[in-house]
């Protein structure tokens, strides 16, 4: 007992030191940063100029447009996931427009699925609905080509702006139009197109694939688009500043093609778990300090095409 006693005021301290860091690390953070951008400007930016305004400014502006839901899905549905948190669970919008196997079971329906971290959950949803789903992943150990009971067909494969046998981190990599090709799927239409991956780097490859939508006309051939965006921070780091303006322009340029949202999910689970705190939110600790702290906003998203004009021809 007398140790307990002794010790006492020491894990008072230690607990005392944790909570203080806990409840002002963004504002330690805040004042690093904005004092690093201060010292060392990498640009001259112009207020109210879109891609050119200042970090805050540029990252007010994608957070309001990432959480304005521009469509609303009679039919919503939440599949696969962690029942507990909903991780690794995406919304899809289950109208006949946008799921033609709601009104004709003979619909020949074509899910592909990127980024799978061990969880097929959300593929083998769709796929019981009666899909043809692929999923892809370079990251993980199961084996090219598995097909699992379910129906769903793996893939070791990464998405990408350029085809690699081995990029960096060993991984084979493609774009979404050799994927066609190399899959037999040019001519059909994507029911669905996930893509949830996390490049080494601490952004994601979602960028890349919408650019490659937009490039090649693709855009035109997908039913729902589901995704996870990462926009790391600081965005007062010309990196993520970059990476911010880009995804802003390229989610501009696909809502002006058809793109709506209808769902979209604050994903701050690693927050929740890292400080064990389930009333973290989004809103109230990630976007104050997302310009000159140091956590990562990541928006789960789903977007119906309301202009599906085209099949994927490549």
């Amino acid at each position: 007992m007398m140790r307990i006693y002794k010790s006492f005021p020491v894990i008072c301290i230690i607990s005392f030191s944790i909570m203080f860091t806990y409840y002002n690390i963004r504002t330690l953070e805040y004042a690093l940063f904005r004092t690093i951008e201060v010292l060392t400007v990498h640009e001259n930016y112009n207020v109210g100029v879109v891609g050119h305004a200042p970090p805050q400014e540029e990252s007010e502006r994608l957070w309001e447009f990432v959480h304005k839901l521009q469509y609303q899905c009679k039919k919503p549905a939440r599949i696969g996931g962690n029942r507990h948190n909903g991780d690794g669970s995406y919304e899809i919008c289950f109208e006949d427009k946008y799921w033609p196997l709601q009104s004709s079971s003979s619909h020949k329906c074509l899910v592909y699925s990127f980024g799978i971290g061990g969880d097929i959950s959300f593929d083998e949803g769709l796929a019981n609905k009666g899909c043809e789903v692929h999923s892809f992943d370079p990251s993980t150990e199961w084996e090219d080509g598995r097909v699992f009971p379910s129906g769903v067909t793996f893939h070791k494969i990464g998405i990408s702006d350029k085809d690699l046998d081995a990029d960096e981190n060993g991984w084979k990599m493609r774009t979404l139009k050799t994927i066609l090709k190399e899959l037999g799927h040019s001519g059909r239409v994507l029911d669905v197109l996930k893509v949830d991956t996390d490049a080494p780097d601490g952004g994601g490859f979602e960028d890349r694939l919408m650019q490659e939508l937009l490039d090649t006309g693709l855009h035109k051939c997908v039913r729902q688009l589901t995704m996870e965006i990462h926009i790391p921070g600081p965005i007062s780091r010309p990196k993520w500043l970059n990476r911010c303006r880009t995804v802003y322009r390229q989610m501009m340029q696909m809502n002006d093609n058809g793109y709506k949202t209808f769902n979209v999910t604050d994903n701050v689970r690693y927050l929740q778990t890292i400080f064990n705190d389930p009333s973290i939110t989004g809103e109230k600790n990630v976007r104050p300090y997302l310009a000159y702290g140091i956590n990562t906003a990541l928006w789960e998203i789903t977007q119906v095409n309301t202009q599906v004009t085209d099949t994927c021809v490549v």
